[in-house]
């Protein structure tokens, strides 16, 4: 739900709302509206797959996290990932700076089913993730945590990093430049600006330190657990250095230290929040297990 409500804030952004019907009639003749897949303009048909396919990833990623959090049919739940996504853009027809594309509400209906279709199969060839008593439960999840981070790290380069123009040049220049102080650049700017690169950097972070929360939460030693959250941190920290270093060459990307602030930030928080949860949903299992007596001494 939190997602969710991120990925609807950052679609409405800068939230310029209008109930003018002619001033609506006019934005949608004027190519505000996107009846036909894949039609609109794009630099280059690269950059047409690029932005669907980030659309894709997004959506998979809440197909997948609504499958597994919720007792629903899969069905069930693919019919809302839809609905949901018909509604936000119906929305933005009343936004004046936000254009109605269908191929929108293709990702949405493409990535979310996939996603739930490959949570389905992660179940048949995991089989021990639906057995929270078996001894191999946790290792299990942890493992599934950790690819599922690999993934989504590859995701974050590919959006952060296209068109992978890197330039020697453009970083010398770069390099010339002293860089601005944290957070300067995000007050010298539009707030509405800085608002959306803040739900962008928690679109694409966030996912990211959940799954190390949740993998961290799912360790089956408690000496392990203990160091979990600074492994995390420095996992979280070099990755973010290295998305920024990336942009350092890139003529159309801009490197700033207020970025990796709020991407540390927003990673960790993610972190917390699934650890907080998972360790007390494992915790929760471990005392239904035992005898009444031994869970009256555990909980003391």
């Amino acid at each position: 739900a939190f997602y969710l409500t991120v990925l609807a804030i950052y679609q409405l952004m800068p939230l310029d709302f209008t109930l003018n019907l002619s001033a609506i009639y006019h934005d949608i003749k004027n190519g505000g509206f996107v009846f036909i897949p894949f039609s609109a303009k794009q630099p280059s048909y690269l950059h047409t797959i690029h932005n669907f396919s980030i659309e894709f990833f997004i959506w998979s990623l809440i197909g997948i996290v609504w499958f597994f959090s919720s007792a629903r049919p899969a069905l069930q739940i693919w019919a809302r990932a839809i609905f949901f996504a018909v509604i936000l853009e119906f929305i933005q027809l009343f936004i004046r700076s936000r254009v109605v594309d269908v191929t929108e509400i293709l990702s949405a209906i493409t990535g979310s089913g996939v996603g739930i279709r490959f949570g389905i199969a992660i179940i048949r060839w995991f089989p021990i993730i639906t057995q929270p008593k078996h001894h191999r439960y946790r290792r299990a999840w942890v493992l599934i945590s950790m690819s599922a981070f690999l993934f989504w790290f590859t995701v974050v380069i590919w959006y952060y990093w296209f068109p992978f123009n890197f330039s020697m040049e453009y970083f010398s220049n770069q390099t010339a430049v002293l860089p601005s102080l944290p957070f300067w650049p995000h007050f010298s700017s539009i707030k509405f600006n800085v608002l959306t690169d803040i739900f962008r950097i928690i679109l694409f972070y966030a996912p990211l330190g959940s799954l190390l929360g949740f993998a961290a939460a799912s360790l089956d030693k408690p000496r392990y657990r203990r160091y979990a959250v600074e492994i995390a941190t420095v996992i979280l920290l070099v990755s973010t250095l290295i998305i920024e270093a990336g942009q350092f060459f890139l003529p159309e990307r801009f490197t700033d230290l207020t970025d990796i602030a709020f991407s540390v930030g927003a990673a960790l928080g993610g972190y917390w929040v699934i650890y907080t949860i998972q360790t007390r949903y494992l915790l929760q299992l471990v005392s239904e297990s035992l005898p009444q007596g031994e869970q009256h001494i555990n909980n003391a």
